[in-house]
């Protein structure tokens, strides 16, 4: 039996496939030279978030600016930008040896950047601009009410945009920088709300008198201020005083001789304190606060006489004076001169006490050492001490200006017994 064995390759067929594994090492080499090649003459770079097409350090700062001026840096409106916006870029921080490697692995760079704005191109750019801008208009309001909306314009602020350009501003919205209405439609539909509660304020008094404010008092401003002018008051407080005066009103008395009378004119009673009132009504709108059952604040001395007083008769030319009930005095005295000085009549009560009191009229001064005021017409009490009697008839031709006048003792003792608000009765 005989072995046999395979025929060995040729010497050919070794030469032939080296050939070949030399030609594919050549084709993988020259593609990848060629991609190399390719990548290094269309290298992207990414700088501050922006991809870059880079052979340079230049293109960077070519690119930044372009993108800068194309979409705002400092401000977001490129004209502006461009009109007075100079950048300064420091590329150092660039690998400028391996960019092709930053290319193929998407590396991102961070380059500082140092914007100045020339304020003085920018007052010119913003004069230019706000010359054909358009103006904001407030909201309105016309007599009845109807509101008219306000208008956004597109004048630029220059003193709040300057302020706002530091050295490290960016992303400035010029938008916000507009000047802006100062009166907007929601301002003056508030304005007409408060209107509203103006007008259902009222203030009731326990005697059912009302006040309301007229609506022609209420104004709302340009400003969308609400304004209402409290002059009515005047009229409205002097009607209810009418409601509520009794003095000069009819005063029942029974005199010192028994008789019983009815007494008109005169200071007694009360009137509404119409300075007092008004001010506590403004007060009350102004805080538009509801008033009810209110009892006004009053001035005056009224109600029931009492049994301290003075009694005066013209007729009999005598004073009496009552301390809770008892005559405690008496006295003639001289009243006005009849149908020159009357003596006023009603029902009074004192004003004042003073001594040493200097009475002045058209032609006299005379000084009394003791004076008690009945009227501010400037009739009163006081001592006479140039008369040298009273009573009788002297009145009727030689009677006063219009003073009650007494002899000194018993104005001296009278005065101590006086006291602001004691009723006086003449009749």
């Amino acid at each position: 039996m005989s072995l046999q064995t395979e025929p060995q390759p040729t010497e050919e067929k070794k030469v032939n496939k080296k050939k070949i594994i030399l030609i594919v090492v050549i084709i993988v080499v020259a593609a990848a030279i060629a991609a190399a090649a390719f990548a290094y003459m269309n290298a992207h770079i990414t700088v501050n978030g922006q991809q870059i097409s880079y052979s340079g350090d230049s293109d960077v700062e070519t690119a930044l600016t372009e993108q800068f001026y194309e979409n705002g840096y400092v401000f977001n409106d490129p004209e502006m930008e461009q009109a007075c916006v100079t950048y300064s870029i420091d590329t150092s921080g660039l690998d400028t040896e391996s960019r092709l490697f930053s290319s193929l692995f998407h590396k991102e760079y961070e380059v500082t950047v140092e914007a100045t704005v020339d304020t003085d191109k920018l007052e010119d750019y913003i004069d230019e601009w706000n010359e054909t801008a358009t103006e904001s208009e407030n909201a309105t309001i016309d007599s009845d009410d109807n509101i008219t909306a306000e208008v956004y314009g597109t004048v630029i602020d220059k003193e709040a945009l300057l302020e706002a350009v530091t050295d490290d501003a960016t992303g400035i919205d010029v938008t916000k920088y507009y000047e802006q209405p100062t009166v907007t439609q929601t301002d003056m539909e508030e304005a007409v709300a408060e209107k509203e509660e103006y007008l259902s304020w009222s203030a009731t008094y326990e005697n059912g008198f009302e006040i309301t404010i007229p609506e022609d008092s209420i104004k709302i401003t340009k400003k969308a201020k609400v304004k209402v002018d409290t002059s009515f008051l005047e009229e409205s407080v002097d009607n209810l005083d009418d409601t509520y005066n009794t003095i000069g009103d009819a005063v029942s008395f029974t005199t010192t001789g028994g008789d019983t009378i009815e007494l008109s004119g005169g200071y007694w009673g009360t009137k509404v304190d119409e300075t007092t009132e008004i001010a506590y009504l403004e007060e009350a709108i102004s805080n538009k606060e509801t008033v009810t059952n209110r009892e006004p604040q009053m001035a005056g001395q009224g109600g029931e006489i009492g049994n301290t007083y003075a009694e005066v008769s013209i007729s009999q030319q005598h004073v009496w004076i009552y301390v809770d009930g008892e005559m405690v005095m008496e006295s003639d005295c001289v009243s006005g001169e009849a149908g020159e000085h009357d003596t006023p009549t009603g029902a009074y009560y004192l004003l004042e006490r003073k001594t040493d009191k200097v009475l002045v009229g058209e032609d006299y001064e005379t000084e009394v050492n003791y004076w008690m005021r009945i009227t501010w017409t400037g009739v009163g009490f006081h001592d006479a001490s140039w008369r040298s009697s009273f009573g009788g008839n002297i009145y009727k031709t030689n009677g006063s200006h219009g003073c009650i006048n007494l002899p000194a003792s018993f104005a001296a003792k009278l005065f101590d017994v006086a006291y602001a608000g004691m009723p006086v009765l003449i009749y």
